[in-house]
């Protein structure tokens, strides 16, 4: 990449001063202050189109990276670059793709516990029917984590989880699900499920705390009976809840009460 945006930069940057060689060898007679000033101004404006046509073709594979993984993340769809992605755009994408396997590998094993655990009590043998599962997080957790305030932190996990809990029939189920998330496990349609928790915890206050937290939540059903159902719900709150961040930048700062 870099040799070849060399080669791009100096080419383009001597295609005026070749024309005007090329002026003064070729056709001598020309050489008066306005054909100067033509031939150069032609030869500057093809430069530039070529610059650019040279350019966006070159950095055509970053673009293919970033709706490779954005579709890697949001529907679960292998990243898949051109033949022209051989140099460091491919080698960093090729990285990213590791990294996100990754980190995958180590949520798998969380994964599949989980959902033996589920098929188990939620199953037939164990006498409840737990449709839909939804995953909630704070909204401003980014925020609370670069202003490194862990004792607040911990204490919105725990209300969180609390705040959901207290919705919830003894029959349904609230874990923790990472750093400012929960999973729920819960009864009925998705439609009721998620009218209930947006009652619940929509926003979220603390005690003496003049500030108000919002939550952001995703919601499924699973497809099929058993550990494969989970699992694959999961993965599709996983998905949703990626896309529901992308779609919602705004201002991640605590809001006030």
């Amino acid at each position: 990449m870099a040799v070849k945006s060399f080669l791009i930069a100096f080419v383009a940057t001597h295609v005026p001063l070749l024309a005007l060689l090329a002026l003064v060898t070729l056709h001598p007679a020309w050489l008066t202050p306005v054909g100067v000033l033509l031939a150069a101004l032609v030869a500057t404006l093809l430069a530039t189109a070529v610059l650019i046509t040279v350019l966006w073709r070159l950095f055509r594979p970053l673009r293919q990276a970033a709706d490779g993984l954005l579709g890697f993340m949001t529907r679960g769809a292998p990243v898949q670059m051109g033949v022209g992605a051989q140099d460091e755009i491919g080698r960093l994408v090729g990285l990213l793709v590791q990294s996100l396997a990754h980190l995958d590998r180590g949520k798998a094993p969380l994964l599949r516990s989980g959902a033996t655990a589920l098929a188990a009590s939620a199953g037939p043998g164990g006498g409840r029917v737990l449709r839909c599962m939804a995953l909630v997080e704070l909204v401003q957790w980014d925020a609370l984590d670069a202003a490194g305030d862990v004792i607040r932190m911990a204490k919105l996990q725990n209300a969180l989880q609390r705040q959901i809990g207290d919705a919830l029939s003894p029959a349904e189920t609230v874990l923790p699900w990472g750093r400012g998330r929960v999973l729920a496990l819960l009864e009925g349609t998705e439609a009721e499920a998620l009218n209930r928790l947006q009652r619940s915890c929509a926003h979220l206050a603390l005690p003496a705390d003049q500030e108000s937290y919002r939550t952001r939540m995703v919601i499924d059903a699973r497809d099929s009976a058993g550990q494969q159902g989970w699992a694959n719900a999961m993965q599709r709150l996983e998905q949703r809840l990626f896309e529901a961040r992308l779609a919602e930048p705004g201002d991640q700062r605590p809001a006030a009460a």
